[in-house]
């Protein structure tokens, strides 16, 4: 049985859940599981540190919002919501610009009060982990 509504549909998806800085720098969903939602990009240009491979913020971007989404989507009170609290990022490999990752987010933890979310980034033609990503979110009444 899935965690999330069983009428989401990819086109819903990245149409009305997909974050606008995610959303920036190109990255859709394109997949929805039983407990994981899959999204792609391409590493940009404007993605890149001085050294010319992708800088670590995107990682860190990439797997609070695809993390944020999965956890919203989850919840079944529609007056709750997720916050970050917490987000640690382990970078293992480089990505360099026209690289194509694939990011698929996981539950570690859906609690009551917290949640706990995991996010491989890969590049999607070697299948090579680039970073992985734990978001742990706080379970909060919606804001007004």
């Amino acid at each position: 049985m899935s965690i999330f509504p069983a009428s989401l549909q990819l086109d819903e998806l990245n149409k009305n859940w997909r974050p606008q800085a995610e959303s920036a720098i190109g990255m859709h969903f394109i997949e929805v599981g039983e407990n994981s939602l899959t999204a792609e990009l391409t590493v940009g240009e404007a993605m890149l540190q001085p050294h010319g491979i992708m800088h670590g913020g995107f990682s860190c971007l990439i797997g609070e919002g695809l993390g944020s989404v999965a956890g919203n989507l989850c919840l079944k009170d529609p007056t709750l919501a997720v916050v970050g609290q917490n987000l640690q990022a382990l970078h293992l490999r480089p990505a360099k610009p026209g690289d194509v990752l694939r990011a698929r987010v996981q539950p570690v933890h859906i609690g009551r009060r917290s949640q706990i979310w995991e996010t491989e980034i890969r590049d999607r033609r070697s299948d090579k982990l680039i970073a992985r990503v734990t978001l742990t979110v706080a379970v909060v009444e919606r804001p007004s």
